[in-house]
Parts: structure tokens; C-alpha cells; sequence
């Protein structure tokens, strides 16, 4: 979907779900997006992180 100021901008439309299944993302980047309602079930998070934290170690603080 264009973001805000693009000049295909809808703001009544909305972006359908997308699913990822048994798929390589690895060194990928996700920026500025809207991850609201989003899952993650069964993937590998090594040296996964998020605003630069690990989400291993987040993990691991969070089952403390």
C-alpha cells in the first residue's frame, strides 16, 4: 500500500494479511511499517532484533 504523501494514497483502503510460510528472510530489513496484530510462530530469531535489541535476549528477559 503507498504511504502517506504518495499520490496513490488511500486512506480508506486497507492492506489485505499477508502470509510467509517456509521462507528465507534472513538480512532482510523491515522499516517505518505497521506490524500491529502481527505473529511469529515457529522461526528462527538468531540475531533477530528490533530497535536493536536481540529478541533472543529480550526473550530470554522476558522468562525471567
Amino acid at each position: 500500500m503507498p504511504p502517506k504523501g504518495h499520490p496513490l494514497y488511500d486512506p480508506e483502503v486497507k492492506q489485505r494479511p499477508l502470509k510467509f510460510e517456509d521462507c528465507e528472510l534472513g538480512e532482510s530489513t523491515i522499516t517505518n511499517c505497521n506490524l500491529t496484530g502481527v505473529s511469529i510462530d515457529k522461526c528462527e530469531l538468531k540475531g533477530m532484533k528490533i530497535n536493536g535489541i536481540l529478541v533472543e535476549d529480550l526473550l530470554k528477559a522476558y522468562h525471567r
